[in-house]
């Protein structure tokens, strides 16, 4: 048998503080009529506990819990801290999974029905 938890946080931002154009002489020149806030801070938080338990040679059951957060916004965070704890009040996506596998020997169930 065996128990295993993984945790991964992913974040990113983007903040622009100018825009610029480019000229057909491969000049840029500054671009004040584009006003539009493009900046970003994207999240991304997973948790996944997992049981995995092999009952006969070959066989496994796994029982699966995933916990999936994902936001993206306009307002540039610069707090890992505050962050994490905006991100967690979030809506989330959650799942449980089961999947059993079971080996059969073909050979010895061809044995026994003869």
């Amino acid at each position: 048998m065996a128990l295993t938890l993984n945790a991964r946080h992913y974040w990113t931002t983007g903040f622009y503080r100018k825009y610029l154009t480019l000229a057909s002489d491969g000049v840029l020149i500054a671009n004040y009529d584009y006003n539009y806030n493009n900046n970003y801070n994207y999240n991304v938080f997973n948790i996944d506990l997992v049981y995995s338990w092999q009952f006969a040679p070959g066989s496994n059951l796994s029982i699966v819990y995933k916990n999936a957060i994902e936001t993206q916004t306009d307002k540039v965070t610069a707090n890992l801290l505050n962050d994490v704890s905006r991100t967690l009040h979030d809506p989330q996506s959650n799942s449980i999974s089961v999947k059993v596998l079971y080996y059969l020997d073909y050979l010895a169930l061809k044995k026994s029905s003869r």
